[in-house]
């Protein structure tokens, strides 16, 4: 993965985290339980964001050794 590629993935997530967020915030005056579902899936954007930094991260020490 190219740092392009790498910047582009994590934008991209970060997007959608803070799409699904500002639902979730829309829908607390709507219905608790569906804000509930908006967050969680917030919540495992953050650990595919998480994943990909880290995957990432050991790509590139690979590649420098």
């Amino acid at each position: 993965m190219t740092l392009d590629e790498f910047e582009d993935e994590v934008h991209e997530i970060i997007e959608r985290i803070l799409n699904r967020l500002q639902s979730a915030n829309l829908l607390t005056t709507q219905s608790a339980s569906q804000a509930q579902v908006e967050i969680l899936q917030s919540g495992d954007l953050v650990v595919e964001l998480g994943h990909l930094i880290e995957d990432f991260i050991e790509q590139r020490r690979s590649n420098t050794n």
